[in-house]
């Protein structure tokens, strides 16, 4: 795939899945063997992806704003704003219906037209110190 191929099948995954909260595009950009090396967790495959998203979802109501993005090669990097209402607890904190934003990072690596890996930081705490606030 060319940079340009990446940098679009990364903001597509983005928008589609994470965004539109579309668990079947997992079918359409990631492979079969993905991994995300996330700061808390490693999940593997498919099916553990469209069940983090289905609990993010069923947490959050939540948007991905993709601020920068650098693309070489077989590697995508975005920085991200993470925008949510909260609809159930997390880590402790109930309070449905507050806003909250944080910043992070995304790296993923693409290899013959889907993702094979990711890994990521999204600064929860600061999620959590707002939504107590």
């Amino acid at each position: 795939m060319s940079t340009e191929e990446t940098a679009f099948l990364v903001k597509s995954f983005i928008e589609e899945f994470w965004n539109a909260h579309d668990p079947a595009a997992a079918e359409r950009y990631l492979s079969a063997d993905f991994v995300d090396h996330d700061n808390h967790t490693s999940l593997e495959g498919r099916p553990a992806m469209q069940q983090w998203l289905a609990q993010t979802t069923a947490t959050f109501d939540h948007q991905t704003v993709i601020e920068d993005q650098v693309t070489e090669g077989d590697r995508s990097i975005i920085r991200l704003t993470f925008k949510v209402v909260q609809r159930g607890e997390f880590r402790g904190v109930l309070s449905a219906g507050k806003a909250a934003e944080t910043r992070g990072y995304r790296e993923f690596r693409v290899k013959d037209g889907k993702i094979v890996e990711h890994w990521g930081f999204i600064d929860g705490n600061a999620l959590v110190e707002q939504l107590k606030n």
